[in-house]
């Protein structure tokens, strides 16, 4: 299958992108990853093309993700290998950019109405993680997009440069847009996500209004600085049908010196078997509004701290009712155990208004010190994925030596 197929399954028009590789890269010489799992296949990235001596090695990211679809489905868009785990592109220090600056440096996933017999597993892994590895858009270009039939995991990368794909497009303003609405279990973690020129943010997730069925979403332990904006949850459904199913965490992620931070944007509506749960995230310093759940209906909204933003938190309660004009009764929201700087748009029990006494922002020391009140003052919930946070740590401990396991507020848990 040549790459103008690819294109056609991946986007309909768009194209997938060139995904080059610097010249100017140091290759990797040492490996600290574990032995690779033998029932996994590999591809390797290596701006050098010397990937340490593993095979295949292909010196554009791009060329290993066409591999990988093209050793899964036929011409037929048949699954070749359904029992298998999935795929892991292994990739070597660089900087991975788009062949033409003004594309995507990758597409994944497949529409929906291409109806494949099976789901695409791909794990896009830097291996030297994001101090060395860096995705692109050099201030010109988009850089992920991400559709359907898909099982993926992106980790490791800084990602930065980005910009809109079509000038105008509010949809395309994303560093990465996760337009994913059907089959597909994607997770973005332990990225960087720094200096994105992408107008609305830097991550997108967004079915475009359209039905949503067996969508799993996790943006768990990655940063978020120096962007026009964190992370924007919007179009899902307004008419949320029991027959729906979608899961959307946002959890122990470090959001800080963006124009905004977390936006749930007006009328999202997470009802039935859609759930959306922002847990556990540090959101601080950002120009605009740190976290925004207006005129939304559902969201869990626990153990976040909020501080020192132009805004903390805009909440739901005394806005209009667009859910009451449709004849849909608004649950409402529950923002629980969050710790922010200021309640005035917070009309919800049990959250703390208080300093979070972090150890050093400027130095990008979120950790809470010993005095901190986020200390054991968050809520138990019952999502067994969250066990770690954002430095990679166990989350509950007992941090106050009250013999009481509990779970901090924030990204970081004290040990």
């Amino acid at each position: 299958m040549n790459r103008l197929s690819i294109v056609l399954l991946c986007y309909g028009l768009m194209s997938c992108g060139g995904g080059g590789g610097s010249e100017t890269a140091s290759p990797n010489t040492t490996s600290t990853q574990a032995p690779p799992d033998l029932s996994k296949q590999y591809f390797y990235v290596d701006p050098l093309g010397r990937c340490n001596a593993r095979l295949p090695c292909y010196t554009q990211l791009i060329d290993a993700i066409t591999a990988s679809f093209e050793t899964q489905f036929d011409a037929q868009l048949v699954a070749q290998r359904t029992a298998a785990p999935a795929d892991r592109i292994v990739v070597m220090p660089g900087v991975y950019q788009a062949a033409d600056p003004s594309d995507f440096v990758f597409i994944v996933g497949l529409v929906r109405e291409s109806y494949p017999t099976g789901k695409w597993k791909l794990e896009i892994i830097a291996e030297q993680g994001p101090e060395q590895t860096f995705i692109t858009g050099l201030g010109i270009g988009p850089c992920i997009h991400v559709s359907d039939h898909i099982d993926l995991v992106i980790s490791g990368f800084t990602i930065t440069g980005c910009s809109e794909y079509r000038t105008g497009y509010v949809n395309e303003d994303y560093a990465v847009f996760l337009q994913s609405y059907f089959d597909a279990d994607i997770v973005i973690e332990n990225n960087v996500f720094d200096g994105n020129l992408s107008e609305e943010g830097a991550i997108a997730i967004s079915p475009w209004f359209l039905t949503v069925h067996n969508l799993n979403l996790r943006i768990t332990r990655n940063v978020f600085k120096n962007n026009q904006g964190g992370i924007d949850i919007y179009q899902f459904p307004q008419d949320t049908l029991p027959e729906y199913s979608a899961s959307v965490i946002i959890d122990n992620n470090l959001v800080h010196n963006n124009q905004s931070g977390i936006w749930i944007l007006s009328f999202t509506n997470a009802i039935h078997n859609v759930s959306i749960d922002i847990l556990n995230n540090t959101i601080n310093n950002n120009a605009g509004t740190g976290l925004s759940v207006h005129q939304t209906n559902g969201m869990n909204v626990l153990n976040n701290i909020v501080y020192g933003n132009g805004l903390d938190i805009r909440g739901n309660e005394h806005e209009y009712n667009y859910w009451d004009r449709y004849g849909v009764m608004e649950s409402g929201n529950i923002i629980s155990h969050n710790l922010v700087g200021e309640d005035s748009q917070l009309f919800a029990m049990d959250n703390i208004v208080a300093d979070p006494l972090f150890t050093d922002t400027d130095s990008e020391e979120f950790a809470p010190l010993a005095s901190s009140p986020a200390i054991d003052s968050g809520a138990l919930y019952d999502i067994g994925a969250i066990q770690y946070d954002l430095l990679g740590n166990p989350r509950v401990r007992d941090g106050n030596n009250d013999l009481i396991d509990m779970p901090d507020i924030g990204a970081i848990e004290v040990q």
